[in-house]
């Protein structure tokens, strides 16, 4: 099956591939050896509890639909995948065991993960975007759909700001610890791909249509209200 889904670890040594059949598994960076293969056995457990669906085989993969999203953590404890399936699922990063998961409610389309905080960030197919956090698991947040597609989605490395970018060219920005949206930015062109820098003073994204990558600076940290400004050196 074609990959759907990749992460690096945060230490670079590996990564973690989710394939259109629901598999997962972790590859060595170097070698490219496979490491680990991340599978439900027995049980299948939602919300760090066994519940009443049927019992998968003794070993399945770990979603039923194509994965859309993976990431672990800093420390290289867990790993966090989500699916068509409309489940978020949370792993033991070196043993594949699975250590609890989420119903979502409906398909997730798209994942994000903060660097510093066990806080995720989950796109679905219905537009609804979740806060999970993947220590416990459960759903912390939940915010309105925003007004087109999401085409991507970041967290910033805190888990304050979750940024859901939109086909119609806007940046819905969302207070996650407040559980409100903070800011809309009007960008024009359907915004492609976007990442906020570690420290979230700038926010680069690349637009469909356009060459090259546009840098925008936080005002939140640089000071002054409004919108955000072009950073030097910025635009197409």
């Amino acid at each position: 099956a074609p990959a759907t889904a990749v992460a690096l670890s945060r230490c670079g040594n590996f990564a973690i591939v989710g394939y259109a059949d629901g598999r997962v598994d972790r590859y060595n960076m170097q070698s490219g050896a496979h490491r680990c293969a991340y599978v439900r056995r027995g049980e299948a457990v939602e919300g760090g509890a066994a519940t009443a669906r049927p019992p998968p085989p003794p070993s399945s993969p770990a979603h039923s639909g194509p994965v859309v999203g993976v990431a672990s953590d800093a420390g290289n404890t867990r790993a966090v995948t989500a699916s068509e399936d409309g489940f978020l699922a949370v792993w033991a990063f070196r043993t594949g065991a699975l250590r609890g998961s989420v119903a979502l409610g409906a398909p997730a389309a798209r994942l994000a993960a903060a660097a510093a905080t066990p806080l995720v960030g989950v796109a679905l197919s219905t537009g609804a975007l979740l806060a999970v956090d993947a220590s416990r698991p459960a759903i912390v947040r939940r915010f309105a759909a925003p007004p087109d597609r999401v085409s991507d989605l970041a967290l910033s490395a805190d888990g304050r700001w979750l940024l859901a970018a939109s086909l119609d060219g806007s940046i819905l920005v969302l207070d996650v610890p407040a559980g409100a949206p903070l800011q809309r930015l009007l960008l024009g062109a359907p915004v492609a791909s976007l990442s906020l820098s570690p420290t979230g003073d700038l926010l680069a994204t690349a637009h469909a249509g356009r060459r090259g990558v546009c840098l925008w600076s936080n005002q939140a940290v640089f000071g002054g209200a409004g919108a955000l400004q072009p950073a030097a050196g910025g635009g197409d």
